[in-house]
């Protein structure tokens, strides 16, 4: 069975049965949701194993998710140049220009795997051509320092553009093409003519924007660096390329009132009108919220869901509060949502910090997005008219004025709609009383424990506790009184960390001081018994309790999310460490260029805790750019 009809049978199947669609993988991928393209393709894989236009998008999205190492090992495990497909051909040569760009200009290695993308893209180019296959090689070429193969490929890249019909990727082959053949005022043209096509996906827009970039980082350092009007032109030609933003939403709740509502829908409308934001992230309380995501909604804009704990209670608590006719509406919006995530699947506590940390993670999704397709993340606001620039009455660390105050705070641009007249005289069912003692807090949590501890003999357990849980002391206590809480028990460790930068830091840490401990115990056969030990390490950021230990008499962190965090680091492989999606978003929220999160995959807990999407946390070295 071939890859086009192995899809087309996935496609035929799926009408019957939950499998994803070669379709539907691909919408995503064109609105950067790479996360869910990754997770649909690895389920229709599971069903056609294969097929190989399923694995050619499962390379191609680990590509977008910035693996390229990985991607590259999948691809030629699974022989895919075999397949005879030009969109595979040329997905080898993508592939290998990232891991190019990876190692950087400076390496010793950058120009000749870059010659080696640009001879895939050429080959392609030559068994079946296209312009696409021949604008990549002259690029490839151009940047790898071989000027005359650029002219010869790029010259073919016009001709057999100029033979298609107009469209954006016409459009912006000849702009690369042009600017190639130092035809500087063509580039400004055919990007202006580009940035015409309103309705193009916004990671179409994003991938030309990324090569533009990257020839300017290098070009301008290299075979450019003579011709400063090379980086005007690409410079200039980016300003026609208005990529829409990414919408962070809020807003007070209220009472449905038919003409006030009508009066903010008008509003709200207005601004999404200038905006053009087709992607966007936030909650769905009565009022302002399900207003927007309804005006969302009838667009046709992307509507991705954040909610701060279970949905049971946030029916009562943030929806009927405003009267029972918001349900329904309430139920319409979630089931036309093109994702829910829960930043903690917890009951409601009664707690502000639940509501500040879904709003946390719906802005560092948003951010994370917006980074991805070289947007801007913008937050729309509707707040009451006469106290839009104080905080007032209410809580600071929950709230419209607060997530206001809270974007301001990491230089966000924010987009205030008037709430008019609205009625937020609302009914609250009686909120959960809190425990005496404890406290409520947002803070990140590591767990770890060392694999293959229970191996262990009598005579090494003295070793493990100078080597290993003696190297783990000395990374805890560089950090100070920034480790909020430590334990240990065995093999295990628990620690509390405020904040996010610092707990991964720690994490990476602790991997790096253990490297070698493995030998140091002893007893060690060469092989797999070796690779089976090392520590493992869970991180996660949520809302917790603080209280106080009745058995040890110190303080206590605890929660759902710490037993959640502690459901990761059991499903984390040796010498490595998981975070979640939260924590990412928290990360992103944050100046953090130095740590990478690499996305695994949706992965089953320990002991049936359900499942979570995961990333491997490494940190990157941080290169300068030519330019």
């Amino acid at each position: 069975m071939t890859g086009s009809d192995s899809a087309d049978k996935a496609s035929e199947h799926s009408i019957m049965t939950d499998v994803p669609t070669v379709e539907q993988i691909q919408h995503n991928v064109a609105n950067g949701d790479i996360l869910e393209a990754y997770d649909l393709t690895e389920k229709a894989l599971r069903a056609y194993p294969e097929d190989k236009l399923l694995a050619f998008w499962k390379a191609r999205c680990l590509t977008e998710l910035g693996q390229c190492e990985a991607a590259i090992a999948y691809f030629e495990s699974n022989n895919m140049l075999e397949s005879g497909l030009p969109k595979v051909e040329t997905l080898y040569g993508r592939m290998l220009k990232e891991r190019a760009f990876n190692l950087g200009p400076d390496h010793s290695q950058f120009f000749e795997i870059m010659r080696q993308a640009a001879h895939q893209y050429a080959a392609t180019h030559h068994s079946a051509p296209d312009s696409f296959a021949a604008v990549n090689a002259a690029t490839l070429h151009y940047l790898a320092g071989e000027d005359e193969e650029a002219r010869k490929f790029a010259q073919e890249a016009e001709q057999l553009s100029l033979q298609e019909g107009p469209s954006y990727w016409q459009a912006v082959t000849l702009a690369e093409v042009a600017l190639l053949l130092g035809q500087y005022d063509d580039v400004l043209n055919h990007m202006s003519h580009a940035g015409s096509y309103k309705d193009i996906p916004p990671a179409y827009f994003a991938s030309t924007i990324r090569q533009f970039k990257r020839l300017r980082d290098v070009g301008c350092g290299g075979n450019a660096g003579q011709n400063p009007d090379f980086c005007t032109a690409i410079d200039s030609g980016l300003a026609r390329l208005q990529q829409d933003p990414v919408l962070v939403y809020c807003g007070h709740m209220f009472r449905s009132d038919g003409q006030a509502e009508a009066t903010l829908r008008k509003h709200v409308d207005a601004v999404l009108d200038n905006l053009q934001c087709r992607i966007s992230f936030g909650p769905l309380a009565c009022g302002a919220d399900i207003v927007i995501a309804e005006a969302l909604l009838d667009r046709g804009a992307e509507l991705n869901l954040v909610f701060p704990f279970a949905i049971k209670d946030f029916r009562e608590v943030s929806v009927r509060c405003g009267g029972d006719e918001w349900i329904s509406r309430f139920e319409r919006c979630l089931e036309k949502a093109d994702s829910v995530v829960f930043a903690t699947a917890a009951r409601y506590v009664g707690d502000d910090n639940q509501f500040a940390y879904s709003t946390r993670v719906a802005m560092g999704l948003a951010i994370t997005r917006a980074r991805y397709l070289f947007a801007e993340a913008v937050q729309l606001a509707v707040v009451n008219d006469q106290t839009n620039k104080a905080l007032g009455r209410g809580s600071k660390v929950a709230g419209t004025r607060a997530d206001i105050a809270e974007w301001e705070a990491i230089g966000g641009k924010t987009v205030i709609v008037p709430a008019g007249e609205v009625d937020r005289n609302l009914v609250f069912p009686e909120a959960p009383k809190p425990f005496s003692g404890t406290e409520r807090l947002r803070r990140s949590i590591i767990f770890a424990d060392y694999a293959g501890f229970s191996g262990l003999d009598e005579r090494q357990l003295p070793l493990f506790v100078q080597h290993v849980m003696g190297r783990i002391g000395e990374v805890l206590n560089r950090y100070g009184d920034q480790v909020l809480y430590r334990n240990s028990w065995g093999d295990a460790i628990y620690a509390v960390i405020e904040d996010p930068i610092v707990a991964a830091n720690i994490a990476i840490d602790l991997q790096l001081g253990l490297q070698g401990s493995a030998e140091l115990l002893g007893g060690l056969n060469v092989g797999e018994e070796k690779k089976r030990r090392g520590m493992r390490i869970g991180l996660h950021h949520g809302p917790l309790f603080k209280g106080r230990d009745a058995i040890t008499e110190l303080d206590l962190y605890y929660g759902t999310e710490v037993t959640r965090t502690a459901r990761i680091e059991p499903v984390t492989p040796t010498n490595s460490i998981y975070c979640t999606e939260a924590f990412v978003a928290m990360l992103a929220m944050e100046d953090a260029p130095e740590l990478n999160c690499h996305y695994v995959g949706r992965v089953a807990l320990a002991k049936n805790y359900g499942d979570l999407s995961l990333f491997r946390l490494e940190r990157r070295a941080i290169r300068k750019e030519a330019g």
